[in-house]
């Protein structure tokens, strides 16, 4: 960016962030996968049998963790850099 004072905020930002883990990113980027196996088959509940299974053995990663819906937000910036440089993705 060219504000200045928001380029300095950005970079604070990127040098406080935590790192996620790498089973995080694996979860994350096999989310997809996961539904497109088991939506065509939850009609006949094998898809929702599936979904049960990988939500125990923790593959899904869940859109409101405990501590939201106990009302509690946290406002983090994640450094993505590391896993995206294994992924080739980033320069």
């Amino acid at each position: 960016t060219r504000n200045e004072a928001l380029s300095k905020e950005i970079h604070t930002q990127e040098k406080n962030a935590s790192h996620i883990s790498s089973w995080t990113i694996f979860r994350l980027l096999h989310y997809p996968i996961i539904y497109f196996i088991c939506r065509p088959l939850y009609g006949i509940k094998i898809g929702k049998i599936l979904l049960w299974i990988a939500g125990k053995i923790k593959l899904l990663v869940p859109y409101v963790t405990k501590e939201e819906r106990n009302g509690k937000c946290h406002h983090i910036f994640i450094n993505y850099q590391m896993h995206a440089q294994h992924l080739h993705i980033y320069n």
